[in-house]
């Protein structure tokens, strides 16, 4: 699963849709939104953002199971 596939099924799993990226991440426009999907270039504050609208959380999982979240 690429990022943006990741951040398209966050969104889907809140009930919201590619044009609520524009609010939620503060960019210009929808076209603004779309490139960031279909580029996949997403910062840790965009994702971060994404996450905590979904109700979610990003971490990093170590290989023995240690995690750590991003805030």
């Amino acid at each position: 699963m690429t990022v943006s596939d990741a951040v398209m099924h966050a969104l889907r799993a809140c009930g919201k849709k590619q044009a609520d990226l524009v609010d939620i991440l503060k960019v210009s426009s929808p076209q603004a939104a779309n490139k960031k999907v279909r580029e996949s270039r997403w910062t840790a504050e965009d994702l971060i953002k994404v996450a905590e609208m979904a109700g979610g959380k990003i971490l990093f999982q170590m290989p023995d199971g240690e995690t750590f979240e991003l805030k």
